[in-house]
């Protein structure tokens, strides 16, 4: 299995709210749509307005396939920028 972790800025959005809305009706369903999804966690963003994902895939190439769109500096969201993306190789899981 194999997780990409992101971490995004959202201080450019809109409202927090309308921020939770768009990742729960369009981030979320499109993502869990990707070959190989098996798990994501969204992580609400600290008071310093940065967020946190943790998707997992079945495979190194299922997940860079769903992650290729995520560079640093580019809008992952209305107002909301990836400022780190990494793809891992799950060591444990529970």
């Amino acid at each position: 299995m194999h997780a990409v972790l992101v971490e995004v800025d959202t201080s450019g959005q809109s409202s927090p709210e309308e921020g939770l809305r768009f990742l729960r009706e369009e981030i979320v369903p499109n993502v869990s749509k990707q070959p190989g999804f098996q798990a994501g966690y969204w992580l609400r963003p600290l008071e310093n307005q940065q967020g946190t994902a943790v998707v997992l895939f079945d495979t190194h190439e299922h997940a860079e396939a769903a992650s290729e769109n995520l560079q640093v500096g580019a809008a992952a969201g209305p107002g909301v920028t990836v400022i780190r993306k990494e793809l891992r190789e799950v060591a444990a899981s529970a």
